[in-house]
């Protein structure tokens, strides 16, 4: 009896958006350790750079050395390359006067077999979509202060007392302490997974990301219409994404 296999191809694309004179984002795509990650650096002098990428390095070299072992608790194991990522940022920061503060945000999924399932892990503001038939559905809940206080219900009608939207509650290196968040997933055929940095976020709604989406694109054309539509509304940011599209085969 034939059953179905799931694949995934994927693509991604990083800009240094209109503004910024550098950029401090950094993607991966492994597909040999299916790894797929956005960072999002911050700190002057280049430190953002640093930061994404020690964070994007340790985070991918973890997750291969982790797939030559057997019986791993997929979790566990992510939350400990996220960590390791934090303390390498943190032990560099330490080092160099001009790095100090620098940190980053992440944003991971990880196959780890070659099963269905799929981990979500995210530290920061960096975001993660899923387009799954007619549902549109963001995975991340940004880690930033306007968000701990629009969930506490803080807000007040004044506009000008909201904290800065921007402003992260938890980022790699910048932070003492930090929680990740974790979710597993099981893929389906026909999904379609957004790994992005808020260069895209903040220039985009998320009606105006699901329409690009839905233009029936292969990944890297997809890819390229999203920075393009961020570019095209100002590009005020560096602009990261990473498009999966999952398909099925029949064994």
């Amino acid at each position: 009896m034939l059953e179905k296999s799931l694949s995934i191809e994927a693509a991604g694309l990083s800009h240094q958006g209109l503004v910024r004179e550098q950029n401090e984002d950094r993607f991966v795509i492994d597909q040999s350790i299916g790894c797929y990650l956005v960072a999002d650096g911050m700190g002057g002098h280049q430190a953002g750079e640093v930061a994404s990428r020690i964070a994007a390095e340790v985070i991918s070299n973890k997750i291969a050395r982790l797939e030559k072992k057997s019986r791993i608790d997929p979790s566990n194991a992510l939350r400990d390359a996220i960590l390791s990522a934090h303390q390498a940022i943190r032990k560099q920061a330490h080092r160099t006067i001009s790095h100090q503060g620098m940190g980053s945000t992440i944003v991971i999924l990880w196959q780890p077999a070659t099963d269905n399932e799929m981990w979500l892990a995210h530290v920061g503001d960096s975001r993660t979509y899923l387009l799954r038939g007619t549902d549109f559905i963001r995975l991340t809940e940004d880690h930033t202060i306007f968000n701990q206080a629009k969930k506490a219900g803080l807000l007040g009608d004044d506009p000008t007392a909201y904290p800065p939207r921007s402003m992260l509650s938890q980022a790699l290196g910048a932070s003492d302490v930090i929680a990740p968040d974790l979710t597993r997933i099981d893929m389906e055929d026909g999904d379609t997974f957004l790994l992005c940095s808020d260069g895209l976020t903040d220039m985009l709604l998320d009606e105006q990301i699901e329409t690009v989406l839905r233009s029936g694109s292969i990944p890297a054309d997809l890819c390229q219409k999203l920075i393009q539509a961020a570019l095209d509304q100002g590009g005020k940011d560096n602009v990261s994404v990473v498009l999966l599209q999952i398909h099925a085969a029949l064994i």
